[in-house]
């Protein structure tokens, strides 16, 4: 995952979003991330975090814009780095419904099933190959811009439980947060049993140049609190 940078000035009306990368050189974004500079890509920088804490920054070359206003995608095209190397000899190009991301899946020794949500056949095939369940392919009112993550969850879980497969913990793995390390899904799961007073588990990352008003900290029980106070709630699309 990279982070896309608005450069403009001043820094209150800068946008910034997050980028993946998906094929040579090419990341795929949010259109409204990068739409405000698409008559001038030198204003914007994409920015790949390292192990060491520092960043990478790759220069825009172009952009492309899904037609439209209900799709909310766009391509950046990247310039390689003045050593040579290219996005992709840094950053791993992402999979969607990968054989690696599936077995990790089916490694852990706490998941009884593994179920995809999907509007693609394509994806829903690839899927069940490697051993996923796939009830069915996703409704369209569900594979919208303005859809969330948890509409689809509650219908996934509503569409499993109507085969008469009801379940102690369901966890969301989303396809743009693919990175993980071996043992992590079993110890989320433990940890959630061990404190089943919560209301769950959610992973989350250091911070690069987040908005205070989407970040969160981590209070002293480690309960995920907002960083600023009286945030209002926002819910997250798909």
């Amino acid at each position: 995952m990279a982070l896309i940078q608005d450069m403009r000035e001043p820094f209150d009306e800068i946008n910034h979003g997050t980028g993946f990368v998906v094929g040579e050189n090419t990341l795929l974004t949010n259109k409204h991330v990068v739409s405000a500079c698409a008559d001038n890509t030198s204003q914007l920088l994409v920015r790949l975090k390292q192990e060491n804490g520092e960043f990478l920054d790759f220069k825009v070359k172009e952009l492309i814009m899904a037609p439209g206003d209900d799709q909310d995608l766009a391509m950046v095209k990247v310039e390689p780095l003045a050593d040579g190397r290219t996005i992709n000899d840094v950053a791993p190009t992402l999979t969607l419904a990968s054989k690696k991301a599936i077995e990790q899946v089916k490694q852990s020794a706490l998941i009884d099933r593994l179920v995809i949500s999907t509007d693609s056949k394509e994806i829903a095939l690839i899927s069940e190959k490697y051993g996923a369940s796939v009830p069915e392919l996703r409704p369209n009112y569900l594979a919208t811009d303005e859809a969330s993550s948890m509409d689809v969850l509650e219908y996934t879980i509503q569409k499993v439980e109507s085969e008469k497969q009801i379940y102690d913990y369901i966890m969301l793995l989303e396809p743009t947060s693919p990175l993980r390390k071996k043992g992590d899904l079993d110890n989320i799961i433990k940890l959630a049993v061990d404190n089943q007073e919560k209301d769950g588990v959610i992973s989350v990352g250091s911070i690069q140049l987040e908005h205070p008003m989407i970040a969160k900290k981590i209070s002293a029980d480690g309960t995920i609190m907002p960083y600023v106070e009286d945030t209002p709630v926002v819910y997250q699309r798909q």
